[in-house]
């Protein structure tokens, strides 16, 4: 009854919740420890599933482990410790701990052999390439990216797919071409996304990433003419808005680009590591023009959004604790920022904590 529910075609928080709770009676009935390992496995395997529905991602991460538990004290087949390991290492991702989440993943790569487990490995290769990315290895991303893709997709083109598989191509391509961006390939990646813009598939987003390209090679221009393409500019994303101002600033207009970070960031207090760059991007004008003081401000709401588990309001704090995280680069990129401009404070205060806060920032980055 309980995998009925959970199985169910047209599924709703209704009969999510009643199957979690049947599959709880179960595991507090005295006879479940009766039960056949493998069905033990599979009970807390959807139990944790129904938790990351919930979004209770925590509880997943336990439901997941005691799963995994029970299939290795059992010495049950690796082909059923697969899936709750590749959902653990994904339940990590939506934690944002991006090295349990690696860990894990590739515990479920190592279980991936013979013809078993076909059907998820395209989306184990796919999680692997988003968290190499997020982390900041895009070779690594490249490799895993690609062979999700030759797994799901083969050699065939947009006209050949029907539109699920249209759809996941244009992703698989799309975070490849990303990667090539920031392996300095941008002829690479203006070919794929050039000819994604042809396939018709959120071509909003395509654009931002040619925009993205043509500011890399400091053509603003051309990259001014795809920003103004983007169709619904009241709702924008961080990532739009961090591209608008670098097109400002590369035009000379550095009070407009400011004026624009600020107004979008203003009543955005929440901790996105999305935010990183464009509190960096403040903190880089301040510098600029000499306000030493707001630069290291900016620099610090920058260090916030990107450590995710660091939330000192205090400028002169600094990270201790690291796990490789989704905005690492940009972290790094405050850290050093906030030290500079801690230097040239006390270059210009003559004062010896401004030295000491200076070295402390750069000290956390190289930690």
């Amino acid at each position: 009854m309980a995998t009925s529910l959970f199985e169910s075609d047209a599924p709703t928080e209704s009969t999510d919740s009643l199957s979690e709770a049947i599959f709880l009676e179960m595991v507090n009935d005295p006879g479940f420890v009766t039960l056949e390992k493998d069905l033990q496995l599979d009970v807390f395997e959807k139990l944790g599933t129904l938790a990351v529905l919930a979004t209770k991602y925590e509880l997943a991460i336990a439901r997941y482990r005691t799963s995994i538990d029970i299939g290795i004290s059992s010495q049950l087949a690796d082909s059923l410790l697969f899936d709750p390991t590749l959902y653990l290492g994904e339940s990590y991702y939506l934690l944002g701990k991006a090295d349990s989440s690696i860990f894990f993943l590739k515990e479920a790569e190592k279980r991936l052999h013979g013809p078993m487990a076909t059907n998820q490995s395209s989306r184990l290769f796919n999680s692997l390439g988003v968290i190499y990315y997020q982390s900041g290895n895009y070779s690594q991303a490249v490799n895993y990216f690609s062979k999700a893709k030759n797994l799901t997709i083969g050699q065939r083109d947009f006209d050949d797919l029907e539109p699920y598989y249209r759809y996941a191509l244009f992703s698989f391509l799309n975070n490849i071409g990303s990667c090539l961006v920031n392996l300095d390939q941008p002829d690479s990646a203006l070919s794929i996304y050039k000819n994604l813009l042809i396939s018709g598939i959120e071509t909003d987003k395509t654009r931002l990433q040619i925009a993205r390209i043509f500011l890399d090679l400091n053509e603003v221009d051309s990259a001014d003419r795809y920003l103004q393409q983007v169709g619904n500019q009241s709702d924008v994303s961080p990532f739009f808005v961090d591209l608008r101002a670098e097109a400002l600033i590369q035009k000379g207009a550095r009070l407009e680009a400011e004026d624009l970070l600020v107004d979008f960031l203003e009543n955005r207090k929440e901790s996105d590591f999305r935010l990183a760059p464009l509190y960096n991007k403040l903190g880089d004008l301040a510098l600029e023009k000499g306000d030493f003081l707001g630069a290291a401000t900016h620099y610090h709401q920058a260090i916030v959004r990107a450590d995710g588990n660091f939330d000192q309001e205090d400028i002169l704090k600094n990270p201790s604790d690291y796990s490789v995280g989704f905005a690492s680069n940009h972290l790094f990129e405050a850290l050093i920022g906030k030290a500079k401009a801690f230097g040239r404070l006390a270059k210009g205060e003559k004062s010896e904590p401004y030295f000491g806060y200076s070295v402390a920032s750069f000290q956390s980055a190289l930690d």
